[in-house]
């Protein structure tokens, strides 16, 4: 296994952030996940809980799970869509807003930490490689890798 050394510094990359992230989330009284999907409802205010699916790659039961708990504590709210009046969009409360700010504090803390020593070559680099991993990984079937 030649890449055993990529494989573990995707894990010791999202177990570290992982950590601090749920650490962070768990003080403000909230999950992982919920911590997730509201990061993303902040980014992307009016998505949809299948789009949040497909974009994180998350069960929609999960997301559903998630944003339920964010609902249940004020932190989102849901309306109908004026394009679709079959989907409900996600948006933020002002109490959610001010822990997207939080949460995007906490994010760009970790993010300047760990890339410190990276020159904004390296960072560019690194960002269009990694993206080009996301997208393949968004594509792969388990199936086809023999799993």
């Amino acid at each position: 296994m030649k890449d055993v050394p990529l494989l573990r510094a995707f894990g010791v990359l999202n177990r570290t952030f992982s950590s601090y992230f749920s650490q962070s989330l768990a003080r403000e009284g909230l999950s992982y996940s919920e911590g997730v999907i509201l990061a993303n409802v902040g980014h992307a205010p009016g998505v949809t809980q299948h789009v949040l699916a497909q974009e994180l790659v998350i069960d929609r039961a999960a997301v559903a799970r998630a944003v339920k708990g964010l609902r249940d504590k004020g932190l989102v709210r849901e309306r109908q869509s004026e394009s679709d009046g079959r989907v409900k969009e996600l948006w933020p409360t002002r109490a959610g807003e001010r822990m997207v700010g939080k949460i995007r504090g906490w994010n760009d803390a970790w993010i300047g930490f760990v890339t410190t020593d990276l020159s904004e070559r390296e960072r560019a680099t690194f960002m269009q490689a990694l993206g080009k991993l996301v997208l393949r990984a968004k594509e792969a079937d388990p199936a086809a890798l023999g799993v």
